[in-house]
Order: structure tokens, then C-alpha cells, then sequence
């Protein structure tokens, strides 16, 4: 059954009408604001490193140990907020999770793992301030 005045090339011009209105919509209210820009600070080569994570200290003020173990020798002091590289995990003789950097090993429960260096850095701006 064939309606009268309707055929498929008509079907296909309306179609592609269509089609092309929708696009220039979306691409008219697609602007470019100038005024926004990312700058990223270069001094810090390792930041935003996919291989490297970042912690930031959550407690008032931690103790490092020498070992992953509480009765570890001291090896350092950090304070809230401060943001320190990971350089790796390991887990305790009562099986608890502790991470290690430069100074020595903090548990987990101390800090805030980051994944890259500015999440971190704004976080412990966040701490300085309260």
C-alpha cells in the first residue's frame, strides 16, 4: 500500500534535515571560554605520575617507625597535612597495613592515599587551614 505524495527519497531528505539541525544546535551551544585554562605546575616532574601515589597525613602528629611494626624505632615526625611520596606497602606481624616513605613507615590508617600530587596537595592545604 502506497500513500499518495510520499516516497522514500522524501523520507530521507526530511531524515538528513533533521539530522543536520540537531548537529548545528549541538555544536552552537558548544563555546570555547577562553578565560578558563589548566595551568600545571612543570617543577614537579613525578605529580602526576600513573605509577606513583601520594599520601597525605591525617592524624595531628605521627611517629615514623624503622619497621612496619608499632615497636619500631622512630624515624622521623609529620604533622597533619603534610604530603608525602609513597615508596611502597607492607603489612605488620598482626597482618595491619602499613605504608612506607623516605622517613620510614606510617600505618594506613594515618594518612590518605592520592593518586596523583596536586589531589594530595589540596587536600593537605585543606588540613593547614583548620
Amino acid at each position: 500500500m502506497r500513500f499518495i505524495g510520499y516516497n522514500y527519497s522524501m523520507r530521507k531528505q526530511f531524515l538528513g534535515a533533521i539530522f543536520l539541525l540537531l548537529l548545528t544546535v549541538i555544536f552552537a551551544g558548544c563555546k570555547r571560554d577562553k578565560s578558563l585554562s589548566i595551568e600545571l605546575d612543570n617543577n614537579e616532574p613525578l605529580a602526576l605520575a600513573v605509577d606513583i601515589e601520594w599520601a597525605v597525613i591525617s592524624e595531628p602528629y605521627v611517629i615514623f617507625r624503622s619497621i612496619q611494626e608499632w615497636n619500631g624505632k622512630d624515624s622521623g615526625h609529620g604533622k597533619k597535612g603534610e604530603v608525602l611520596q609513597v615508596k611502597g606497602y607492607s603489612y605488620s606481624s598482626t597482618n595491619e597495613k602499613w605504608v612506607k616513605f623516605e622517613k620510614g613507615y606510617l600505618p594506613l590508617k594515618s594518612v590518605q592515599i592520592f593518586t596523583n600530587k596536586y589531589q594530595a596537595d589540596k587536600v593537605g592545604k585543606g588540613y593547614s587551614e583548620e
